[in-house]
């Protein structure tokens, strides 16, 4: 194993409220605040950038005294356990505590939070979207970007990604006045995962004056509610995020 590519994970699992954590709810960028930033910053002619935070979560402090015994391949037989001083990987309340680490600097260097969005963050001519560890950088200039990169520097270890060519499994594309996003990938899994490419191709999502009437009342005797639970989400994700056109379809199917 190339222990390069290993990362110490706890097991939070065992974890019981009120003793190794209280609350663990983090909040994450919402994907429709993010096609307000992309098309917010091509209205205003704005630059986009994007970085990632390297090892985000060992940023966050722990609050509760947790102990966590050896990994597998390393206890050294005293039995003695690991005291930890921060959070890690595997903790309940990691995402939760990372993401008051990153705002409480953000704001200290004179970020305000958006009362919409706590994941949305501006200062004069940059505009900032969190998602977890990756941070969308909509600036002014370069040279805003650039202060702005730096005093990140000054906290954090940072991997600047340049201008974004994948956003949360989305591949985007600038041409001219234009951002085009694309989840190719995602919609050849759907296809794959429910066979619909045992099926014929269509130009419209849905068929005129088609109601759930009809489906409910045909004789189907292979239908899995489960599975057609998971299929809904799996289109619902794609309707609000990269194709509309088929969200009415979808509305109706839900």
């Amino acid at each position: 194993m190339d222990v390069g590519l290993s990362r110490l994970v706890a097991k939070g699992h065992s974890q019981k409220p009120g003793i190794d954590y209280n609350d663990a709810f983090a909040p994450v960028g919402d994907k429709v605040i993010l096609r307000f930033v992309l098309s917010f910053a091509l209205h205003l002619g704005y630059e986009l950038y994007q970085l990632d935070i390297d090892t985000a979560y060992l940023y966050g402090n722990l609050k509760e005294t947790m102990y966590m015994i050896h990994p597998e391949g390393f206890d050294d037989g005293s039995g003695r356990v690991c005291l930890l001083q921060k959070c890690i990987y595997g903790l309940k309340q990691s995402g939760r505590e990372w993401y008051f680490v990153l705002s409480n600097f953000l704001k200290s260097i004179g970020f305000e939070i958006c009362p919409k969005d706590p994941c949305l963050l501006v200062k004069d001519e940059v505009l900032l979207f969190i998602y977890v560890d990756d941070i969308l950088v909509m600036s002014k200039t370069k040279q805003v970007y650039e202060r702005f990169g730096d005093l990140l520097k000054t906290e954090f270890k940072i991997k600047e990604v340049g201008k974004p060519k994948h956003i949360l499994g989305v591949r985007v594309e600038f041409v001219k006045n234009r951002i085009s996003l694309f989840r190719r990938q995602y919609i050849e899994e759907i296809v794959h995962t429910f066979c619909f490419h045992k099926g014929n191709k269509v130009y419209t999502s849905m068929e005129p004056h088609w109601t759930p009437r009809k489906f409910l009342e045909s004789e189907d005797k292979e239908f899995d509610p489960h599975l057609y639970r998971q299929l809904i989400e799996s289109l619902m994700q794609l309707a609000t995020w990269t194709i509309p056109d088929i969200l009415y379809s979808v509305s109706i199917l839900s």
